[in-house]
């Protein structure tokens, strides 16, 4: 060994630090102020002094896009392992999540710049909200910062209506050559409106109308205000204005259809609406935006929704899309306080776009389709809440419109994950349910419907105040809100309500989705009580409110696919009670012909859970006697094939109600309204197969939200359900699930299967 290996290393002597790594590799001035200013004008402040970005080779989009496509792999093999029953475990996603979170903070070490080297702020974009032209006419046009050089530069609504002008000149205004915009078609002359101005009615009538719109219609929904409308209906006595007369009319004409002292078929309610129709199209609204045009096709679609006809939600869905580009071409959905509105105006603006935002929100929930304007695109706030109050302890409490505005905010997001074209994950589809559960514990005590809290009586669930000496208006209110409410949590649910009966025959509560099945059993028990108390307390105007039994079919079909495949359920005897109820209500002559028109498909259900009962609870009673055969008994239920002739049980319209002079079991007894005694026999007897389950103590644990939004719901009252409350599988399509059943032990199950599948519009 060389001498000079054995000699002691020469330590050198660290100099002192003048400047951080990354200004000496850049070779900036550096303050030597931990961290310094050039680290953190360039976000590059957790590397300062001692760390340099040099040798980062790996841009940030490319670092990003490989998380992602990791983060992708983790969630195929995550659905993998669920598919196969397995539990995932989460910390390690979390982990990586938050990683990712910060990662894109903007304390990261990597500077957000543009490809020139500009520093890119936040605030400089927010201050672009684009250009609002109102005319003196209240004529209106917004254009985001985004739009075409050409519409920013041409502000001035005075060409468009020049152009107009100079078109209809050209083709004249003969017979032959009426304007055929859409939606409306009317001659565009001061005659059409001067003429229908003419035919306003006396004052007197005018303000009865009036009166009773806003109490029995515009306290659901309020696009404008009474303070403001009557201000405009002494200018419109005067001197006439197409779109406000046009708004005034549909008052009239919804005034006239809620009179609950008039037929709902009254001509009045349709001339008004043809007058308001025609004033429309003379007021140009398709072009000359403004909001009392958006007011009043708001209107036309509550009197297509609420009058009888069954072509009233499908003639409104085109007209609800006009109504919405409207609104947005008016900046409706950008909030006006920054234009300097007045008080008035502004809250008038903020009232018609979130009434808009609502009907369209409901409208797609209910037809599975997706909503136009997403709330990434709205920064409008909620109007004045004049319904706000204090409680007893001084705390504000929200009125109607607030929570429904609210409610809405929530079906976007339920509307973004649900009705996706991916489906979402189940642990998504159980957050949504608890969010929605959480909102309703959170509905003040004035606006708490009683039927639903005697339903859900939980501890966890606030006790609604009585409904004793509650005026129409907050009673309609009550049931509006607990119905939208019973509405999101039935829809969130249903599919995996569907998937719990079809993969679990036997017995849905052993299904990783006995959640939500338990779920939508509540839901068919809250909807009967409800369509109970208002018929009970408003029965000729809720008749009018089309909602409150037009949703009754969507409950009846689940309550009937529950007892139909799935007769063996501890809940079949709850869901068969449910049936027959839902079936009564709608057959009422008080319910209205559009309910009584879904009272045939409802009895025809009602027959087949009938026959499925009877021949489960034949069998149980004869596995008493022989309980070597209780297995193969309990694997020929689903399999059942149903040759019993029953005695069809026909509905009809309010004219004539369902008859039975036989007096058998299962056939309507017009005497009180109700089935044969065939409803108390066949519960009794279910309820008894099953032990006397009780239904409310599984209802009361779906409130039990825990404080930690990870963990599962607790069912522990069903021993079957707590080895899957916290599996939480991918959802997969309908037709993927028909290898999971043997086609030919369910031949009957399928069939039944694919019926009631079309029912429920899945």
């Amino acid at each position: 060994m060389k001498e000079s290996s054995t000699k002691p290393t020469k330590q050198r002597r660290q100099r002192p630090l003048y400047s951080c790594g990354e200004c000496r590799r850049l070779k900036l001035k550096c303050d030597r102020q931990w961290p310094c200013s050039s680290c953190r004008r360039r976000g590059c402040a957790a590397i300062c002094p001692d760390g340099t970005m040099k040798g980062a080779t790996m841009s940030r989009q490319s670092l990003v896009d490989n998380t992602s496509n990791l983060l992708s792999r983790i969630d195929q093999l995550e659905s993998s392992i669920r598919s196969q029953g397995g539990i995932v475990p989460h910390p390690a996603t979390k982990l990586i999540t938050n990683a990712i979170a910060v990662f894109n903070s903007p304390d990261s070490i990597f500077p957000a710049t543009t490809h020139n080297g500009f520093e890119t702020h936040q605030e400089d974009f927010a201050e672009s909200f684009g250009a609002l032209t109102v005319s003196k006419q209240g004529q209106s046009r917004y254009v985001g910062p985004s739009a075409g050089s050409e519409w920013l530069q041409n502000e001035s609504l005075e060409n468009t209506e020049h152009e107009i002008i100079v078109e209809r000149g050209q083709i004249g205004e003969s017979p032959d050559n009426l304007p055929t915009d859409f939606p409306f078609s009317a001659t565009n002359s001061a005659e059409v409106v001067s003429e229908l101005w003419k035919k306003l009615p006396v004052r007197k009538d005018a303000d009865a109308m009036i009166d009773v719109y806003y109490r029995t219609c515009s306290c659901l929904y309020n696009c404008v205000q009474r303070e403001v409308f009557e201000r405009d209906l002494d200018t419109l006595y005067k001197h006439p204005d197409a779109h406000k007369l046009a708004r005034l009319y549909m008052v009239f004409a919804l005034g006239v259809y809620f009179n609950t002292s008039l037929p709902t078929d009254h001509p009045d309610s349709q001339r008004f609406y043809n007058y308001s129709k025609s004033l429309l199209s003379a007021g140009d609204f398709l072009v000359k935006s403004s909001i009392p045009a958006a007011q009043t096709l708001h209107m036309m679609g509550l009197y297509l929704l609420n009058r009888n006809r069954l072509s009233g939600a499908d003639s409104y869905y085109p007209l609800l899309g006009v109504q919405l580009r409207i609104a947005r071409a008016m900046g409706l959905h950008r909030d006006g306080a920054r234009w300097g509105f007045t008080a008035s105006e502004l809250n008038e603006r903020r009232m018609t776009f979130w009434e808009t935002q609502t009907m369209d929100v409901f409208q797609s929930i209910c037809f599975g389709r997706p909503y136009s304007t997403q709330l990434r695109h709205v920064d409008c706030q909620f109007p004045d809440d004049e319904q706000a109050a204090a409680d007893a302890q001084g705390v504000s409490e929200s009125g109607f419109q607030t929570m429904r505005y609210t409610l809405v905010k929530l079906l976007c997001k339920i509307s973004d994950d649900i009705y996706s074209v991916k489906p979402p994950t189940y642990d998504v589809v159980i957050g949504l349910d608890r969010e929605v559960r959480q909102y309703e514990k959170d509905i003040p005590p004035p606006l708490r419907c009683n039927a639903a809290s005697q339903v859900r009586n939980s501890s966890n669930y606030p006790q609604s105040s009585t409904e004793h000496g509650v005026s129409e208006e907050v009673l309609l209110q009550q049931h509006t809100l607990a119905m939208n409410v019973n509405e999101c949590l039935l829809y969130i649910n249903r599919r995996y309500f569907a998937h719990a009966l079809k993969t679990n025959p036997e017995n849905p509560l052993k299904s990783p989705f006995a959640q939500s099945f338990i779920a939508v059993m509540e839901c068919c028990r809250v909807m009967v009580a409800l369509g109970q108390s208002i018929h009970r307390l408003l029965p000729d105007l809720s008749a009018r409110h089309f909602f409150f039994f037009y949703h009754m079919f969507s409950f009846g079909v689940c309550s009937a696919a529950s007892c139909i495949i799935s007769p063996g359920s501890s809940m079949a005897s709850d869901a068969w009670k449910d049936l027959n109820s839902i079936t009564e209500l709608c057959a009422m002559p008080t319910a209205g012909k559009r309910a009584n028109l879904f009272v045939p498909a409802l009895n025809k259900l009602r027959e087949r859970a009938l026959v499925r009962c009877k021949e489960h609870i034949e069998a149980k009673e004869h596995d008493v006697d022989d309980h070597d055969n209780e297995h193969m008994v309990m694997l020929g239920l689903g399999s059942r094939v149903v040759t019993t002739e029953t005695q069809t049980t026909t509905f009809k319209t309010p004219q004539s109600t369902p008859k039975s002079n036989s007096g058998s079991e299962g056939e309507w007894d017009a005497s009180n309204g109700r089935f044969r005694d065939t409803d108390d026999h066949i519960y009794s007897a279910l309820l008894k197969q099953t032990g006397n389950t009780s239904s409310a103590e599984m209802f009361n644990n779906l409130w039990n939200i825990p404080n930690d939004a990870s963990s599962g719901l607790s069912l522990s009252t069903n021993s079957g359900v707590n080895e899957y409350n916290n599996i939480f599988p991918n959802s997969l399509d309908f037709m993927e699930m028909d290898s999971v059943l043997n086609s030919d032990t369910h031949a009957q199950n399928d069939m039944d299967w694919n019926t009631l599948l079309r029912s429920m519009g899945l």
